[in-house]
């Protein structure tokens, strides 16, 4: 892998683990900067998204993206009530 690419995953890492903790911490703040409505579950939801996407990125550095992304998988197998995701 080259350096320039690396460069830039770690770039790419860097800004979606910032953002994803952001809107974690402080949904209220990042609804103001992104120009979206303060709903926290979303909000909630999509820094997880962007937590995940970063921690992928940095782990695939070492080779370890396979690794977490079959934890995350399993992680949110485990984790969704019963009934969630059934069709209406």
């Amino acid at each position: 892998m080259s350096t320039l690419v690396k460069i830039v995953v770690v770039l790419s890492a860097a800004s979606t683990l910032v953002t994803g903790f952001w809107a974690r911490v402080d949904p209220a703040g990042f609804a103001a900067w992104a120009g979206w409505p303060n709903l926290v579950h979303f909000l909630h939801d999509a820094g997880l998204f962007q937590i995940g996407i970063g921690l992928l990125l940095a782990f695939s550095l070492v080779g370890l993206a396979g690794l977490v992304a079959r934890l995350r998988v399993l992680s949110g197998r485990l984790a969704r009530p019963a009934g969630e995701g059934v069709g209406a």
